[in-house]
């Protein structure tokens, strides 16, 4: 990783993570699997949007409808909503950008940034790394039905609670996404482990792919079987476990 130093503007710093983020091949692997099997999808859901490389994608290469880009770090944020305008220039997509972070409840967290390309999270404590940010539950300002909506989470740990706030959500229409699990977890809840939010997805009926470290969860027939995720769920569990006692 790279840290800002005094020496780095803030321009400096985003030129470099721009060159990092919108990088010909990153997420390249990722990308080219779900232009093949995603198609008419209706709205894209971007959890830990960051720049905006997935809000991008699938405004360009998806043709998603509507998308709603969350970022709670406000550097990036920033960022994001510029690259937005940039971008409503070049895209039909409509695209709402939110500074907040998807989770369980309506409240206000601690939000600890790193000050480098590798994004921050929130945070059990208060520092000088850290501020505060809302918290928003998605089922409260969606209301959407008989849709076929893409969520990509990627919330540094925070997996858990996000997905416990969208239930009506995936009870009401087509869902699939687009995971990154951290095994940190949620230092909130002092939960929310990998293993945790597998076994939940395995609970609401949901079969996965992993692709380049992350999983790929529908309950449609492009995939057969649970078992790659029941594989995964024992795998992290076993994990987890040895991460405890030792």
């Amino acid at each position: 990783f790279r840290l800002i130093t005094s020496k780095m503007t803030k321009k400096n710093f985003k030129e470099y993570l721009d060159n990092i983020y919108f990088n010909v091949n990153n997420e390249k692997f990722v990308m080219d699997f779900l232009k093949k099997n995603i198609a008419d999808l209706d709205i894209m859901i971007d959890l830990g949007a960051s720049f905006g490389v997935y809000t991008r994608f699938f405004a360009d290469d998806i043709k998603c409808k509507y998308i709603y880009s969350f970022e709670p770090d406000n550097f990036r944020f920033e960022n994001l909503t510029e690259n937005i305008e940039k971008w409503s220039k070049k895209f039909s997509t409509e695209i709402t950008a939110f500074n907040k972070a998807a989770y369980s409840s309506n409240t206000i967290f601690n939000f600890k940034t790193n000050h480098t390309n590798i994004s921050g999270k929130l945070s059990d404590k208060s520092s000088s790394d850290t501020y505060e940010v809302e918290s928003i539950v998605l089922d409260e300002i969606f209301s959407f039905k008989n849709k076929y909506i893409f969520i990509k989470i990627d919330i540094e740990g925070a997996e858990y609670e996000a997905v416990n706030g969208m239930l009506n959500l995936i009870k009401n229409n087509n869902v699939e996404f687009l995971l990154e699990v951290h095994k940190w977890g949620d230092p909130l809840k002092n939960g929310g482990f990998p293993h945790q939010i597998l076994l939940k997805f395995i609970k609401l009926g949901y079969k996965a792919i992993k692709i380049d470290g992350r999983y790929f969860l529908t309950k449609n027939q492009k995939i057969n079987s649970q078992k790659n995720l029941k594989l995964s769920y024992i795998y992290e569990f076993i994990k987890y476990n040895i991460r405890k006692h030792f």
